[in-house]
This record gives C-alpha cells, sequence and structure tokens, in this order.
C-alpha cells in the first residue's frame, strides 16, 4: 500500500476498522459567535498519541491526534482549523481525470496551508481524491463554517450544525432513513442544546463505542477561537485534559502519548489486557526482543499448527499498522518479515501484498517489490497504487 498517497491511507487506515462495521463520529455547531467542534475516535488500537507541530517556513503549526504510527488522524491548526477523518463503505470517485496527484499527506499540507473551509475547498478541488473511496474528511473554520468531503462531493453545512458518522449523506435517497443511531442522537442533542463543553461532552458520552470491533480511545472538543482542546481518554468523560495549542507549540514538536495524561481507568487496563492477545503484537513483541527469526520460527509452527494462532486475535488492520511502525522506523527486514506473514495469513488481500511489495520497495529490492505488486494487482485490478509502481519499477529496471 503506498502510504502516503493523496487520502488512500487515511481511507484504508480507518477502512480497516471493522469489515462490515464503523465507528467515529464528528459535529460542530455554532450560534451566537460561539464554535466548538466534537469527535469521538474509535478503534480497537490502543496507543493513542498527539503530536505538535510548530509552524516554520510560513507553514502553520498544528496539534495532530492518531495513533503510535504518528499518521495523522484529525487535528487543530493555529488558525482553527479543525479535521478529523471517517471510516466508510466503498463508494466511487468520479469526476478526477486530468488533476494532479500529491505525492505525500495531503490533510497535513490543507493543515498547514489553510485557514478557512473556503481555502480548504479551493485546495482539495485541485487534486485527485480518488483515493477517498473508503472514508469522508469534515472540516470545520474558526467561523462556524463546515464541509464534509465525500471524494467527489462536497456538502457545506446548511444552519447551526453539521454531524459526520460513517455513511454518505449525498447517497441517502429523498425519504430514506438516516442508517447510523449515532448520527441521530448527536442531531437531536445539537438541535436542543446550546453550544457548551458540557452539551458537546454529553453527545460524545452518548454516542461513544464500546464493543468487540472498537471502543472509543479518545474524545475531542475544539475550541477553534480559543485555540484550546478538551481530551478524554478511552471513553471516560468525568478526567478531563484541557490543551492550549499556542502553549503546547511554543515548546516545540513533541508527542505526547495520551494516556499517560490520564489515570487508568478499569476499562483501559482491560484493554491492554485483551490486546496482549492479539497477532500483531505477539509478532511486534517477538521481533523487537527475540529477533526475526524466533518470530518467523513461532509462526510457521503456528501454520502447521492454527490452533497456536487461533489463540491470539489476528486483526488485518493491525497487521497492517505493526509493518508500517517498521517501515518507518527504517527497519525494513523487521517490516517485509510482519508483511509476509500477512500474505500468508490472507492469500486473497490485495492490500497485504501491496504492503509487502512497498516494504521491499523502500528496502531497495526492486525485483521482489515488482513481484508483489504484481500479485496486487492480479488482485486488484482496480488498484491505481499497484499499476503505478509496477510502471515505475519496470522503467527503473529497464535503465
Amino acid at each position: 500500500m503506498k502510504r502516503l498517497g493523496v487520502f488512500a491511507a487515511v481511507s484504508l487506515v480507518l477502512a480497516f476498522l471493522a469489515p462490515s462495521v464503523f465507528g467515529c463520529i464528528m459535529f460542530t455547531k455554532t450560534e451566537r459567535g460561539t464554535v466548538l467542534v466534537g469527535n469521538n475516535e474509535d478503534s480497537k488500537y490502543t496507543e493513542t498519541v498527539a503530536r505538535f507541530v510548530p509552524g516554520q517556513d510560513g507553514k502553520y503549526g498544528a496539534v495532530y491526534f492518531g495513533y503510535s504510527s504518528l499518521y495523522p488522524q484529525g487535528g487543530m491548526n493555529e488558525k482553527g482549523l479543525v479535521y478529523d477523518g471517517l471510516a466508510c463503505d466503498e463508494k466511487e470517485v468520479k469526476d478526477q481525470e486530468g488533476k494532479k496527484k500529491f505525492d505525500g499527506i495531503l490533510t497535513q499540507k490543507v493543515m498547514e496551508e489553510c485557514a478557512t473551509v473556503d481555502e480548504v475547498i479551493t485546495l482539495l478541488e485541485q487534486y485527485d481524491l480518488s483515493d477517498l473511496s473508503r472514508a469522508q474528511l469534515m472540516f470545520v473554520d474558526r467561523r462556524g463554517e463546515s464541509v464534509i468531503v465525500e471524494g467527489d462531493t462536497m456538502l457545506r453545512k446548511r444552519g447551526t450544525f453539521q454531524v459526520a458518522t460513517n455513511f454518505y449523506l449525498s447517497t441517502l435517497k429523498q425519504g430514506e432513513p438516516i442508517p447510523c443511531i449515532r448520527y441521530k442522537i448527536a442531531s437531536d442533542l445539537l438541535r436542543k442544546n446550546d453550544v457548551t463543553v458540557d452539551a458537546f461532552r454529553e453527545i460524545l458520552a452518548q454516542t461513544h463505542q464500546e464493543a468487540k470491533w472498537a471502543d472509543t480511545q479518545y474524545s475531542n472538543i475544539y475550541d477553534p477561537e480559543r485555540l484550546l482542546v478538551y481530551l478524554y481518554h478511552f471513553h471516560n468523560y468525568e478526567n478531563e485534559v484541557v490543551i492550549d495549542l499556542k502553549k503546547e507549540l511554543r515548546k516545540g514538536e513533541h508527542v505526547v502519548k495520551i494516556a499517560d495524561l490520564f489515570p487508568v481507568t478499569a476499562a483501559y487496563a482491560n484493554a491492554l489486557q485483551e490486546r496482549e492477545r492479539t497477532f500483531a503484537r505477539l509478532m511486534d513483541k517477538v521481533i523487537r526482543t527475540k529477533g526475526i527469526e524466533t518470530a518467523e520460527t513461532f509462526f510457521q509452527a503456528g501454520m502447521e499448527s492454527p490452533g497456536d494462532i487461533a489463540q491470539y486475535e489476528v486483526n488485518k488492520r493491525e497487521i497492517n499498522q505493526v509493518g508500517y511502525a517498521f517501515l518507518k522506523e527504517k527497519k525494513y527486514p523487521e517490516a517485509i518479515a510482519i508483511f509476509t506473514m500477512f500474505t500468508r495469513l490472507f492469500p486473497g488481500h490485495a492490500n497485504a501484498w501491496d504492503s509487502l511489495g512497498e516494504a521491499y520497495f523502500l528496502s531497495g529490492d526492486l525485483v521482489k517489490a515488482l513481484e508483489n505488486y504484481k500479485i496486487a494487482l492480479k488482485l486488484d485490478p482496480s488498484s491505481k497504487n499497484a499499476a503505478e509502481y509496477i510502471e515505475k519499477i519496470e522503467a527503473a529496471l529497464a535503465r
């Protein structure tokens, strides 16, 4: 998988939350000049962080929230622009021909360069957003303007509030019922209540998730005018940490583990214990403490005796995240080992082969990279990323 291609990472990271059930919610309301934004981040991945990046060279500074991979799931910049991403079922993104592709994290470019929703729309309209096929984004500025980006469709706020969950508003037919109870709950409460932190906290509490496939890992209430973030951890809304963005950016670039800011609750302790029983977590630990060879020996024994692996939860998304964590550390043999296990566990899953292809590509083994990208494209002929890398690698090998 090309981790930095336009919105491909957003789409794929969010889409791996669950096969048919999604989480996360984002909402905003403006009233008498007061603007607040709320969101719940729902996932099974417990290692969440806040990353503070000061502005430089004319770029705006921002806080980004997400996971240990440091991929920005959402955040707020020093101009009060807020965003987050939400997983959805697949939707074809049309009318992107002729638009340029962005080789990087486009949401981060938006946060570095845009202060208003108008500027966001102007920037995004320049780029091919076809990778945003399994996720949507929502942006809110300090004036209270907001927009939901559904790939080729941009829905601006009408009225005083706007809500996004895990379905495409643009595809709903007139009279068709809203397919998400969390959307209904948030809309009803926004309609009834004033714009206050207490009211938004209640919405977060009533729409949070506690499920086998995902828990609400953290929740935010953004005040874009005062550049404050009210932060909550693991669906506990009694303990609150208030982040002053201006003060944090003055400290320079730094990363904070969200869990370290809060007392450990029984629910979070149980989640950590459950997480130790996942296959990806086990392999990550074995590779880091015992080495690749030991991990491969364990894996091979498990493949020959499936009951050994069956003791652990095997989650595609988490295996992919562990592999990309190694890539970020430039530990290419470790990443290749993880992605190779991924392909053996899920041989029909195109993204597993795509990720293995990327690991070989970054390690400099173009022949192996080409081999794996070709398998990925065979499994998913619509994969633009695999096709582009095949073309790039074949051209390089022909020189």
